[in-house]
């Protein structure tokens, strides 16, 4: 966190010496100081949101320009769930691409896919599986290293078969 707030507070100092551009009406980083109270601990609280909310709208765009061929019913290979940085349940598709559902409220049925230690059940290692997905509200954490948690519509797998 002492790095975190390090790096704000040198972009803090670069964007009030060389200015902010707003577009679209949104409030700039400059203008959130003129407005916040004038402690450092709540200039900080008000950049280091700015930064998050940026972190989580560009995961979020990376999300839909990723899934927008993602067709909502797909046949895929499961590859595993891992907790990393981030949780991650991994299916690959024949042409290669990778689908992450671990942002999303997954509606797995009675398929264990993995355990409460986030240790994959072997035996659906490497199957294949019928996955119907849509975009749901749902908490994860995110962005950036912050592990912060939200809430947003995400890939989420509303069905899911095993092709035998």
């Amino acid at each position: 966190m002492k790095y975190f707030k390090l790096l704000v507070s040198v972009c803090l100092l670069t964007a009030l010496t060389f200015g902010c551009q707003g577009s679209g009406g949104q409030q700039t980083i400059a203008d959130s100081l003129s407005t916040a109270p004038a402690e450092t601990e709540d200039t900080l609280s008000v950049v280091e949101d700015q930064v998050q909310n940026e972190s989580v709208q560009n995961h979020l765009s990376q999300l839909k320009e990723e899934w927008s061929a993602v067709s909502n019913s797909v046949q895929a290979t499961y590859q595993g769930a891992e907790f990393g940085d981030y949780f991650h349940i991994t299916f690959e598709t024949s042409d290669g691409k990778l689908l992450d559902f671990g942002d999303g409220d997954n509606e797995l049925g009675t398929l264990e896919l993995y355990n409460v230690d986030f240790e994959n059940n072997q035996e659906l290692l490497g199957k294949q599986f019928k996955i119907t997905w849509a975009w749901k509200e749902s908490s994860f954490n995110c962005c950036e290293g912050a592990m912060e948690s939200v809430t947003a519509q995400v890939p989420s797998i509303t069905s899911i078969e095993l092709i035998k």
